[in-house]
């Protein structure tokens, strides 16, 4: 039966409201399908770039608000090194510092041998200081030595033992053993910025071996 105006217009209040309650599912339907579903999607990216940017922001703050200690940290870094460079001779200080050095081996008991500097390195973070190695030669007893280590470490200046061989080079009068020692040491020295090099040693060494390459 073919639909008309008049056939619509004949029925009944309850089959007219039927039909357009099922146009009505259809059309919602179609937009669930396609718009909403669409807009949802849409919705959906934006609140998680809104979470990204709020998560950001909130480190953010967080930082700020620990701005204030973190620069009071950064204070305290300076403040402890100021110290420690006050142990750190300039290049001025090192002959006597090591002349003190030698004098205390000499005043521990020990019979000085040989005291050797050797050349300073720049060493440490941007180079701010250098390392000067020396060695040293006595002979002497095995306390002496021991009063020794113990002069060195209490030094107001840094003095580091790194290695020392001991030997028995001939027997005293009494017959007690007389020590042979050999104790290679360092200390440091403060470098200025004039004298700490541009560039790091290792590196520029590097280029130059694979230069010749």
């Amino acid at each position: 039966m073919a639909f008309t105006v008049e056939t619509y217009l004949r029925w009944s209040s309850g089959r007219k409201a039927l039909i357009w309650f099922s146009v009505g599912v259809v059309i919602v339907g179609v937009y669930w399908g396609t718009a909403f579903r669409k807009s949802m999607g849409n919705l959906g990216a934006i609140q998680e770039a809104y979470a990204k940017e709020d998560a950001s922001l909130r480190e953010k703050q967080a930082v700020a608000a620990n701005l204030p200690v973190v620069k009071e940290a950064v204070k305290q870094l300076d403040l402890h090194l100021e110290k420690a460079l006050e142990k750190l001779p300039g290049s001025e200080e090192i002959p006597s510092l090591l002349k003190t050095v030698s004098d205390l081996g000499v005043e521990s008991g020990l019979e000085s041998v040989l005291f050797k500097p050797g050349g300073s390195k720049p060493v440490g973070p941007k180079y701010f200081y250098a390392e000067v190695p020396f060695t040293m030669e006595y002979s002497g007893q095995y306390h002496d030595l021991g009063v020794f280590f113990d002069k060195i470490a209490n030094l107001p200046r840094i003095v580091a033992i790194d290695s020392f061989y001991m030997d028995t080079d001939h027997y005293g009068t009494q017959g007690e053993p007389v020590l042979k020692m050999k104790i290679e040491a360092r200390t440091f020295r403060f470098l200025p910025p004039e004298e700490r090099p541009k560039d790091d040693p290792k590196k520029t060494k590097a280029a130059a071996k694979a230069g010749k390459k």
